[in-house]
């Protein structure tokens, strides 16, 4: 699993790669650089949310906890990177932080704190969508009138949950 989350991570940087250049050429002459940068940081976050959504399942971390590691791994190994391609670049450190000054208006802090809960937020919504796609009417209806009244439509729709999750995380690398 942790391979997968490597891999897609890379993936995500060289999408960021992308996004950095095309962000250089096409927003900075018009908004200038440091709005530019501003702005990318919520375009960055769509695109790690798609990236993220569209591996959720191949990653195959089963439990909250492994999804929270895996966005904090992913926050650390980001750091490195920007640090590293900074310091190739030529950047000096106070433009390296500049961004990561959320006083100054810099959102990068932000950006991560986003990243770092991606893989959570999509293993959620994919749990919810699952569900639905099983029993639709069971979400229509808030979730304590099943419990209380120990619907079966309820019990069954938590076990196909749990059975979904369970078998998709068991296909072996």
């Amino acid at each position: 699993m942790w391979l997968r989350v490597v891999a897609v991570w890379a993936g995500i940087m060289a999408v960021e790669t992308v996004h950095g250049i095309l962000r250089t050429w096409l927003l900075e002459p018009a908004i200038g650089a440091f709005r530019a940068r501003q702005l990318s940081v919520f375009t960055a976050s769509v695109l790690i949310f798609a990236i993220t959504w569209a591996t959720a399942r191949w990653i195959g971390a089963g439990s909250e906890r492994a999804v929270l590691n895996i966005g904090g791994l992913w926050v650390a190994m980001t750091l490195g990177f920007e640090m590293a391609l900074g310091w190739a670049m030529g950047l000096s450190w106070g433009r390296m932080l500049e961004d990561y000054n959320v006083a100054r208006g810099g959102l990068m802090p932000l950006g991560l704190l986003f990243m770092s809960f991606a893989p959570w937020l999509a293993m959620r919504g994919q749990r919810r969508l699952a569900a639905a796609r099983y029993y639709p009417v069971a979400w229509r209806l808030p979730s304590f009138l099943h419990r209380a009244s120990g619907s079966h439509l309820y019990l069954r729709t938590q076990h196909a949950v749990r059975e979904q999750l369970t078998g998709a995380n068991s296909v072996s690398s």
